[in-house]
């Protein structure tokens, strides 16, 4: 996993997601039952789908066996040697009711994984329970005075730069970019992705950071350095980069930082259609798409070259009535990408060569 530098020989793991599998708060978990090309998910502990394979509540998941306990899970997979907290809640902080699960993953010698901004290696009684280098903090930054600061040395670099950014967050943007990464390889296209979420990174692509818990000064250039450093490493044609949040969130700042430090050719616009008010910040609404194609257009100077849509809340119906408006009014592919696959965003990035 080389975005957070871990290298192991047994990458055999469990991935935690009690009572989320299935649902947003789960969308680690989610998507590591979807794919993933550095770990080995042998299984899946949520005591709600116990007895079952996690294909039957993630949409393109694997047939991945569910448990209730991490003492079944052992006890039916020999050789678990990863433990990871697939879980996002709002709060971003381990419920005391869980705390019970970590202590019991560490207690069996097992590597843990998290990606909240409850940083495990700094939490007391887990490292009382944990040898040297068991925890893995996916969002734990760098010191102050190892983040560097944008400076617009990204423009040097030779690859056109792809931002998949949407109108909100949970939407699926990091489900759309990596599917989006691996079909573009698969039809030969020389290209590399930039992850800026947990699942991205836990998946095993090779630039990630996680730049939400990074100092809002120097969050940007976190992003840049990422981005050269892999234009210098692999020289692709085709730089995709997993955007955050949205330009007009209110109170999520790091989709700015990303837009800003990846100084895009062409962005990608997700779309939650049905959905009114904005994920986990309910008293806000969700702006149109529109809003937010022309705000990002003044952002980045950039042109949308696909339109990706999540269906939910939406019958079939409205779904292909707004579908198609979109289309006739900006003449790109819209697609809904879990259904329709990723042949028309490949076409449209093609078109950047």
């Amino acid at each position: 996993m080389h975005a957070v530098g871990v290298h192991a020989d047994n990458r055999k793991a469990v991935v935690f997601c009690e009572g989320e599998l299935g649902k947003r708060a789960g969308k680690i978990a989610n998507g590591l039952v979807r794919t993933s090309h550095y770990f080995d998910i042998c299984a899946v502990i949520d005591s709600h789908w116990h007895g079952l394979t996690a294909d039957a509540t993630v949409e393109g998941g694997q047939p991945i066996p569910v448990y209730g306990t991490l003492a079944e899970v052992m006890q039916a997979h020999k050789g678990i040697s990863w433990f990871i907290y697939g879980k996002l809640p709002s709060q971003e902080f381990i419920p005391d009711k869980e705390r019970i699960y970590i202590r019991d993953a560490l207690s069996r010698q097992l590597h843990v994984v998290s990606g909240l901004f409850h940083f495990l290696s700094d939490d007391e009684e887990f490292k009382s329970f944990a040898a040297d280098g068991l925890i893995f903090d996916l969002k734990k930054p760098p010191p102050l005075t190892e983040q560097p600061l944008f400076s617009g040395a990204v423009e040097n670099v030779g690859a056109s730069r792809v931002l998949i950014t949407g109108t909100d967050c949970d939407q699926g943007k990091h489900t759309t970019t990596y599917c989006l990464y691996q079909a573009l390889k698969e039809s030969g296209v020389s290209c590399a992705m930039v992850a800026t979420s947990e699942t991205g990174i836990l998946q095993g692509v090779s630039y990630g950071l996680c730049p939400d818990a990074w100092s809002l000064h120097s969050a940007a250039g976190g992003i840049e350095q990422l981005i050269i450093k892999c234009w210098e490493d692999q020289r692709p044609d085709i730089i995709l980069v997993e955007g955050l949040a949205s330009a007009s969130h209110p109170g999520l700042m790091t989709g700015m930082a990303v837009m800003k430090g990846c100084r895009p050719d062409a962005i990608i616009m997700q779309d939650s259609p049905g959905r009114k008010a904005r994920a986990s910040f309910p008293e806000f609404a969700k702006p149109d798409i529109r809003y937010e194609i022309a705000l990002t257009r003044k952002l980045t100077n950039s042109e949308p070259i696909a339109i990706t849509l999540t269906p939910e809340g939406m019958n079939l119906s409205e779904f292909s009535s707004f579908q198609e408006d979109l289309r006739e009014e900006y003449d790109i592919p819209v697609v809904d990408p879990l259904q329709a696959g990723m042949g028309d965003l490949v076409d449209s990035v093609r078109q950047l060569l």
